[in-house]
């Protein structure tokens, strides 16, 4: 009797080990056929691969139309990084210093000149920074902001001059792009 029992108990850790590997087996062979027909979609000239609904390319290349990311430039704001949807506006600024000569003439014109890798904050009306841009080589800058009205200020950078005398208020409406030149005083009279 015992050794029925033993048996009967054999049989049974036997089935449930069966149990398992089929299991795992059944598991793993739903994977291996998934990578299968990965990589037969993928193949080229399948007409479930990436290539369907494209025009066919010649050499076997693949032509896909995809949205366009932009490319971070040195000086430029992290938000030029990412794509920014429809609710958000864009702020396009100009940083200028002038005068830059000490007596302007119709021979001899000083216009403003722009300001290079300057500090632009963009902060509420309450004066919450909420943004911050670098000037490029041209003086120029670009943020997203929520649309809203903003103050748009370029701090002192050490120097005494060149200097923003008065902060410049700006409203950003969704899915438009505001411009803005802001002038800095270089003291030069």
């Amino acid at each position: 009797m015992i050794a029925a029992f033993v048996e009967r108990a054999k049989e049974g850790i036997m089935q449930q080990q069966s149990w398992r590997d089929m299991v795992w087996l059944a598991l793993f062979s739903a994977l291996l056929v998934g990578m299968l027909v990965s990589l037969t979609a993928c193949a080229p000239g399948s007409a479930t691969g990436i290539n369907s609904g494209a025009n066919p390319s010649p050499q076997g290349t693949v032509t896909a139309t995809v949205p366009a990311i932009p490319t971070c430039l040195a000086g430029q704001s992290d938000q030029l990084c990412t794509p920014q949807p429809a609710s958000r506006g864009t702020l396009s600024g100009l940083v200028v210093a002038g005068p830059t000569c000490p007596v302007e003439s119709v021979e001899n014109p000083c216009p403003p000149r722009p300001v290079p890798n300057r500090l632009v904050l963009i902060e509420t009306t309450g004066g919450t920074v909420v943004s911050r841009a670098t000037t490029d080589q041209q003086g120029q800058f670009t943020v997203t902001l929520s649309p809203g009205t903003y103050q748009v200020k370029v701090p002192p950078d050490g120097n005494p001059f060149p200097v923003q005398r008065v902060a410049q208020q700006v409203t950003v409406i969704a899915g438009q792009t505001v411009q803005v030149k802001i002038e800095l005083d270089t003291g030069i009279r």
